[in-house]
């Protein structure tokens, strides 16, 4: 239900919108997850040899960590899901926030 107050001030409560809308999968509802179809992402990769031959150093990048997790049901003081992965590609790149200028992030549910 959407208060009368906000229609008439011609907004919407998005929160509420989003906690209404049809269950997918508790407490998940259909527009708190992205649907299949959604996004996209592509990486050219190349020897650092390829790098220099063509002249790519000024728009290479090195991917030093990449990492997939997946959720699951945790205690209330057990770290979230985003904060696990962080952790973990921190780990593997050897190096911590304070390194980090751009993270290339990807979350398919409101879901933490």
């Amino acid at each position: 239900m959407i208060a009368g107050k906000s229609i008439i001030r011609g907004s919407v409560l998005i929160l509420g919108l989003m906690a209404c809308d049809r269950l997918v999968s508790y407490p998940l509802t259909r527009s708190m997850c992205a649907p299949i179809g959604d996004g996209s992402a592509s990486a050219l990769l190349a020897s650092e040899e390829t790098v220099k031959r063509l002249g790519l150093k000024a728009r290479a990048v090195k991917v030093r960590a990449s990492v997939l997790v997946s959720g699951r049901a945790r205690g209330e003081n057990e770290p979230d899901i985003g904060e696990r992965a962080a952790r973990i590609a921190y780990e593997r790149a050897g190096l911590g926030p304070e390194d980090i200028d751009t993270a290339e992030v990807h979350d398919a549910t409101a879901f933490g």
